[in-house]
């Protein structure tokens, strides 16, 4: 749909990352321990979540998508659902975005995940055939502004604003 579009700006990115339970009773680390046994497991739906579909295909690429969904519990539509399982002890690992854990720190375990495929950009771009490309322009204008800038950064986004959509 690129050639719908004018120009693309990278608003913001955030990394996706393991949540477990604080203290981290089952010892996961790493994508990989997700295929442990007896691990509760919570994912995003790949067909009703960005978040899904880019773990799905990063699990796909890294060859342990198959032993991972073996360990799965629930495909939620959002991230914060995943969150919500976690903090009432309902799962015991979760992907999720960093930008979801700004306010758990007290209650779960956040752990990074070493893979470039981990990451969610948030591009913005107007319609070419759009009537509204000065209010389009505007908005965007607000969201890449200083203060914005801090507000995403607060939420647990990198702010980028600017940078050009490869």
């Amino acid at each position: 749909v690129k050639d719908l579009f004018l120009d693309s700006v990278t608003v913001s990115e955030t990394d996706m990352v393991l949540l477990a339970a604080k203290g981290n009773p089952k010892g996961v680390h790493t994508v990989q321990d997700l295929t442990k046994p007896d691990l509760r497991v919570g994912l995003a739906d790949p067909q009703k979540s960005a978040l899904g579909a880019l773990c799905d295909r990063m699990l796909d690429r890294m060859g342990i998508k198959d032993a991972v969904l073996k360990n799965v519990k629930t495909f939620t539509a959002t991230a914060d659902f995943l969150v919500t399982d976690m903090r009432a002890g309902a799962l015991d690992a979760a992907i999720v975005y960093r930008a979801n854990t700004s306010k758990v720190g007290d209650s779960l375990e956040v752990f990074s995940i070493d893979n470039p495929a981990a990451k969610a950009v948030q591009p913005f771009a107007t319609g070419k055939e759009s009537k509204h490309k000065q209010l389009a322009s505007r908005l965007l204008a607000a969201i890449t502004s200083a203060s914005a800038g801090r507000q995403f950064e607060s939420a647990g986004f990198r702010f980028l604003a600017g940078s050009t959509e490869p």
